[in-house]
């Protein structure tokens, strides 16, 4: 069923069609939510919440964005309250898994990657999820602009400021050996 259709009979109260529309946006919403929590239970409660909320929301959808963009929006919110949540309990620990065997070039890239998100995890909100949305779910700088209710300008400098920062952060490790 067509998206537009789906969401006009969801502001009218029709379960079915927003039953759909939940699952069709849930892997964006929870992949996102990964993204920015690094914590698989974590994402999925958080993507809950939000999924929650968009249904008591649902009537209150204007239509001015993506319905996609409006999800992760509330998605966002839900994550905040959630990390406000952490910020009053112990610090957040994440579970050691055993890695498996990797040659020396894996190895080097795996550190790499690992870095990367060290780095991505100590950039304050809500330049870290401008970040993600941008470069991991492809959102424009027009939808993040409204998303977040910043000007497109603001929402470039902050992306250009964030990558400076990851950068920093993620040499920062190699000149300590030297």
């Amino acid at each position: 069923m067509h998206e537009k259709l789906l969401i006009e009979r969801a502001r009218r109260g029709d379960s079915n069609a927003m039953s759909q529309l939940m699952r069709d946006n849930y892997a964006l919403v929870y992949g996102y939510l990964l993204k920015v929590t690094r914590d698989p239970e974590t994402a999925k409660d958080v993507t809950q919440e939000a999924m929650t909320k968009a249904l008591v929301s649902m009537p209150k959808f204007r239509g001015d964005a993506k319905f996609s963009s409006w999800l992760i929006q509330i998605a966002y919110h839900a994550y905040l309250d959630e990390r406000r949540k952490w910020d009053k309990r112990t610090v957040h620990q994440e579970t050691e898994q055993s890695a498996p065997v990797l040659t020396e070039e894996e190895a080097i890239r795996h550190d790499q990657m690992a870095r990367i998100h060290e780095a991505l995890q100590s950039i304050e909100e809500p330049d870290r999820s401008i970040f993600v949305l941008k470069h991991e779910k492809g959102y424009s700088y027009s939808e993040l602009a409204k998303m977040f209710g910043l000007k497109e300008g603001t929402i470039r400098s902050k992306l250009h400021y964030t990558i400076k920062k990851i950068q920093r952060k993620v040499r920062e490790p190699d000149e300590d050996v030297c």
